[in-house]
């Protein structure tokens, strides 16, 4: 398997977080960069036996999806950006990757958007497999790589049955452009990569599903913009 990268850095596993690497010291304007949770308990199905579980009038997807872990919804925002509405109707079989190893998320047409092919930022993709194989591993080694946790969910199957009501979506919208927008700029003049800043901030604009680029959206993205010229000396 081919490395990846994120911001220069490798790793080998595109499925999983990479924090088994050191990522660099962004100033405080950055977002905060929170990989998989580790340590945490995997709550699924430990209180019933197969039968019970047939038995049970909820379907195995809400109760998955009751149990998701705060941060692996957070992780979720921040790695594609998606709308509540965009989320909510967001199915499996929309879900896909790439043979680059990029993960893209298709969304369909809506008032507040055209369709549109929306890539999911590397660091946070763990959220999407740990959500698509219904399991919050306690170590890495337990974790479900992508291409198995997809083929675990029919395609016709919503990703997430309900979204909680206190989701912070606009803080998720506005840390996915900064994390997109910087890895953009990273990759400036490199094979199928944008060429100049300004086509960074599209590829940031397209992915939102956004007509412009507002107010808030354009200062996350002067921040990264600036965060990336002082952390590399450009």
């Amino acid at each position: 398997m081919p490395e990846r990268t994120l911001f220069g850095f490798r790793y080998a596993d595109p499925f999983l977080s990479p924090f088994a690497v050191s990522l660099p010291c962004f100033p405080r304007t950055a977002p905060v960069f929170h990989p998989r949770p580790v340590g945490m308990l995997d709550m699924i199905d430990q209180d019933n036996t197969p039968g019970e579980r047939e038995r049970n009038t909820m379907t195995m997807t809400d109760v998955h999806n009751s149990r998701i872990p705060g941060p692996t919804w957070e992780g979720l925002l921040k790695s594609c950006g998606l709308r509540r509405a965009e989320l909510e109707c967001l199915r499996v079989s929309t879900i896909t990757q790439d043979d680059t190893g990029q993960i893209w998320l298709h969304v369909a047409e809506s008032e507040e958007s055209p369709a549109r092919d929306v890539p999911v930022f590397d660091g946070f993709s763990w959220a999407i497999a740990d959500i698509l194989a219904q399991h919050y591993p306690n170590s890495l080694e337990d974790a479900v790589p992508f291409q198995e946790a997809l083929k675990r969910r029919s395609p016709d199957e919503l990703l997430v049955s309900s979204v909680p009501a206190d989701l912070d979506f606009e803080k998720g919208r506005r840390e996915y452009a900064w994390w997109t927008y910087f890895g953009a700029i990273e990759a400036l003049d490199v094979i199928r990569s944008p060429k100049t800043f300004h086509e960074a901030g599209e590829r940031v604009r397209l992915a939102l599903g956004l007509p412009k680029v507002n107010a808030t959206i354009r200062s996350f993205m002067r921040q990264a913009k600036r965060a990336f010229m002082r952390e590399f000396g450009v």
